[in-house]
């Protein structure tokens, strides 16, 4: 019952997870933030009840405007309507919009950027945000977390290794 535009939105948003931000569904769907934001505290929060603000944050010089789906289900269900070509782009165009807004501070979320490029495929991208998110574990005494972030580096570089691909780890 959706308008397709309001559609789209959900969908991109449902790729980043049950939590999102606006301003990076607006990059992937190439939308000013302004018409997503109003787009999702609009009709989509309380009209439709899909969504509900939680709020908004600096990021250098940069708002982030984080929302999330209502019910778990709504996100599940529309991440299960898109077909596996186009969930594997959208991850690849949510980790780079991520990492555009982060840019100097992917550390703070570097387990998300893990996970994007990790399902779309960018194994090189995804081992280098592994080994970051290891390193911050490592940092405030978190160990299980770290070993996990590095066991996983290495699973993703020797996939890479068998597959003859390039592995640049920075």
């Amino acid at each position: 019952r959706l308008d397709p535009k309001l559609k789209e939105i959900v969908k991109a948003a449902s790729v980043e997870g049950e939590a999102f931000t606006a301003e990076v569904v607006a990059e992937v769907r190439n939308l000013d933030a302004r018409q997503v934001v109003g787009a999702l505290s609009g009709d989509l929060a309380r009209r439709h009840h899909l969504v509900e603000a939680g709020g908004v944050r600096q990021v250098g010089d940069r708002r982030v405007s984080r929302y999330w789906f209502s019910h778990g289900l709504f996100q599940r269900y529309l991440y299960e309507t898109l077909d596996p070509v186009e969930r594997v782009y959208l991850h690849e165009a949510i980790g780079n919009a991520l990492e555009a807004l982060y840019r100097g501070r992917t550390e703070e979320i570097a387990t998300r950027l893990a996970r994007h490029f990790e399902e779309a495929g960018s194994l090189a991208k995804a081992v280098r945000y592994r080994q970051e998110a290891g390193d911050a574990a490592a940092r405030i005494y978190a160990a299980p977390e770290a070993v996990a972030q590095y066991s996983r580096a290495v699973q993703l570089a020797r996939q890479i290794d068998a597959s003859g691909d390039e592995l640049t780890v920075l």
